[in-house]
């Protein structure tokens, strides 16, 4: 009885042995499975997760995290080596953000420029939060996307909101928000800042005389005019029908504020020719510099707007000092 009662129990401890056996396998082909398909999913959406674990300098990658670099899935690069993958100023903004997430245990959300191993230059992004046991910090998990196509496509959808269709210049949108940028930096710094406001003399006369693509052409050399080399640090901006603005932060420029709006003059002296007829079109300029009693964008533009009138007026005064001549 005793033999009988061994050999049963000799049975079912190897039917709970085989069937722990089987579990395992099954977890086994289960969790091979989920690593299947995370590894898929990664490669899928471009995006692969990291581990650094602290203390210590040696990330762990998953693959994706190595086909994002163009690298073969082998060796992991130490903190330094991988750091090597960004231009100097995302490697310093990644660089704080890995540490204030050890030592304040902050998680940080960041989009970093990024050259991979055959000098691709592509966009991340880049997640990570500290992983934290018992109060302290033993490591900093996150995961690491290519969002190039992405960032590519929401930034000309950027470009194409805050750009002006028939000059190429900043739209009046742009302009307004680029201004008031340019003024509280300027309340800050103390460094000077010039508006220019513009006016096109003529315009209307050459649209109702040559005609709308005549007139258009006159729009676009104008915005050719304003993107010249030496006005590269200026904000040029269309923001009205044939009204053009210049943002000027350039301390050289300021400095020579009167040579800048001849040049510009000399610039917007501008002719069109439509079946034998030409007509010429300029430039009225007023530049206002911007100081404390500009409290608001309004008015800037005001001071500016009653210099470009003083500046018209004085280009009528102009043309009946001096013999009439077919122009615009």
């Amino acid at each position: 009885a005793a033999l009988a009662e061994a050999l049963l129990e000799a049975r079912r401890t190897t039917l709970r042995a085989t069937d722990l056996v089987v579990q395992r396998e099954e977890m086994l082909a289960a969790r091979e499975r989920q690593d299947r398909i995370f590894r898929q999913a990664e490669r899928i959406a471009a995006i692969g997760s990291w581990w650094l674990p602290v203390p210590g300098d040696m990330p762990h990658w998953s693959d994706n995290v190595f086909r994002i670099h163009g690298l073969p899935v082998g060796e992991h690069p130490d903190v330094q080596t991988a750091m090597r993958f960004y231009p100097p100023e995302s490697r310093r903004r990644l660089s704080i953000a890995l540490t204030q997430a050890i030592e304040q245990q902050q998680p940080f959300d960041l989009e970093c420029d990024f050259v991979t191993v055959d000098g691709a230059i592509r966009r991340v992004r880049s997640m990570g939060e500290p992983e934290i046991v018992d109060g302290r910090v033993v490591g900093v998990l996150g995961v690491f996307s290519d969002i190039t196509d992405q960032h590519i496509l929401e930034s000309r959808l950027r470009h194409s909101a805050d750009t002006d269709a028939l000059t190429g210049l900043a739209n009046r949108a742009a302009f307004d928000r680029r201004l008031e940028e340019a003024m509280a930096s300027a309340r800050r710094s103390g460094e000077p800042l010039l508006l220019a406001l513009i006016d096109l003399d003529g315009f209307k006369a050459i649209n109702d005389t040559l005609g709308h693509d005549a007139g258009d052409d006159v729009l676009r050399m104008t915005g050719l005019a304003l993107r010249q080399p030496w006005l590269r640090d200026c904000l040029a901006a269309r923001i009205g029908g044939d009204e053009f603005a210049l943002i000027i932060t350039d301390p050289a420029l300021i400095a020579a504020a009167d040579h800048v709006r001849d040049r510009i003059e000399d610039l917007l002296h501008l002719s069109v020719t439509v079946d034998g007829v030409t007509m010429t079109s300029g430039g009225s300029i007023g530049i206002a510099a911007f100081d404390d009693t500009c409290h608001s964008l309004r008015d800037f533009a005001r001071r500016a707007d009653t210099m470009l009138y003083a500046a018209k007026r004085a280009r009528v005064g102009q043309r009946r000092a001096t013999p009439t001549r077919r122009a615009a």
